[in-house]
């Protein structure tokens, strides 16, 4: 008659067992090297996972952990319009509007206020045209960064 096997109580992988957890390690290494296309799909899973975590937490933290690279750049703040007749918000403000804001002094609530507008122009070189892309910025704008102009 055969004697039963005594339970194993507890996760096969315990913190405890070191030398079990080098054996499955080599048990796992000899079964991917039998089939070379499941392990390069399972070491490119891996790699692509690890990649794409490290690349989202990079791309979360430097757009909502971390703050502004400027001095109190917790602090700054983007004013859009909003049009509710035509349906559209966080729109542009308009130079004029920009201008209006800027002038208000002492009725502003911003300490300092800067605006900037972005376009394209085409230059010519010689007998070619090149398209480029400009920033115009205001007197104001350096200052509410907290830098000065290069």
């Amino acid at each position: 008659m055969r004697q039963k096997q005594p339970a194993v109580d507890g996760p096969r992988f315990a913190l405890t067992q070191p030398m079990n957890w080098i054996a499955d390690l080599r048990f796992a290494v000899r079964r991917l090297r039998r089939a070379p296309g499941f392990f390069f799909a399972t070491v490119l899973m891996l790699a692509l996972g690890i990649g794409i975590s490290v690349s989202m937490f990079s791309l979360l933290r430097g757009v909502l952990l971390a703050g502004l690279p400027y001095p109190g750049g917790d602090r700054v703040v983007s004013v859009n319009t909003a049009n509710a007749r035509l349906q559209a918000a966080h729109g542009s403000l308009t130079p004029a509007e920009a201008v209006e804001i800027a002038d208000a002094g002492t009725r502003s609530p911003f300490r300092h206020f800067g605006y900037y507008n972005w376009g394209g122009i085409t230059l010519y070189d010689g007998s070619r045209p090149r398209e480029t892309t400009i920033v115009v910025v205001s007197d104001g704008f350096f200052p509410a960064l907290g830098m000065q102009p290069v």
